[in-house]
């Protein structure tokens, strides 16, 4: 997440304007968190995983139109916008919009060279849904982090919206490797030491 701007609340509510665009984002990330639980469950099809992925492209897109335009371009009536959403904090919120698009664009490519793969060799419908699960999951992480910062955005500069549900993406070969080592450290602990050398054996897996 990038820091090197300062993520200071704005000292009064946001402008109207500012306000709507933030719901957009909120919006944007509530239907990208919704994608990202369900990537791997059976409530999605190819074409609803499609279809989603475009929807999100789109609001990403009309979200993208307004910072890119604003404050940079702002007339005199909008000079209270300005003075509330600096271009540094604008800056800081496309960079982040800017990431999301080039992931969601290359899930995108992905999801078509797939499309093109199944229309020349037809697979069951079973195996189809399975590639496009193992298409999703190798961008979850990305998604991911990007909601999250998205999540920092909204806590900044709105507030008063509904707070994101929490996103914890699935690391299955980190809880994997721990609950490994933790087995062997039991095993250890109970048949190979003597209780007076534990703690060199607590020390060691620490």
């Amino acid at each position: 997440m990038s820091e090197q701007f300062t993520q200071t609340p704005t000292p009064f509510p946001l402008d109207p304007l500012l306000l709507n665009q933030f719901t957009e984002i909120h919006s944007f990330a509530n239907l990208l968190y919704h994608l990202l639980n369900q990537s791997e469950s059976k409530r999605q099809t190819p074409e609803q995983i499609n279809q989603s992925v475009l929807d999100l492209k789109n609001q990403l897109q009309q979200i993208l139109d307004f910072f890119q335009q604003h404050p940079f371009q702002l007339k005199d009536p909008d000079i209270q916008l300005k003075k509330q959403f600096s271009k540094e904090q604008s800056l800081e919120v496309v960079k982040i919009l800017l990431e999301t698009q080039i992931t969601l664009n290359e899930l995108i490519d992905q999801l078509k060279a797939l499309s093109l793969k199944i229309a020349q060799s037809p697979l069951s419908d079973v195996d189809e849904l399975k590639a496009y699960r193992k298409i999703w999951r190798a961008f979850r992480h990305r998604f991911g982090k990007q909601y999250h910062q998205l999540e920092v955005q909204l806590k900044l500069y709105a507030p008063q919206l509904e707070k994101l549900p929490q996103l914890r993406i699935s690391n299955y070969s980190r809880s994997i490797f721990h609950a490994t080592w933790g087995i062997i450290a039991v095993i250890i602990s109970e048949f190979l030491v003597e209780p007076k050398d534990l703690i060199w054996v607590s020390g060691g897996f620490t």
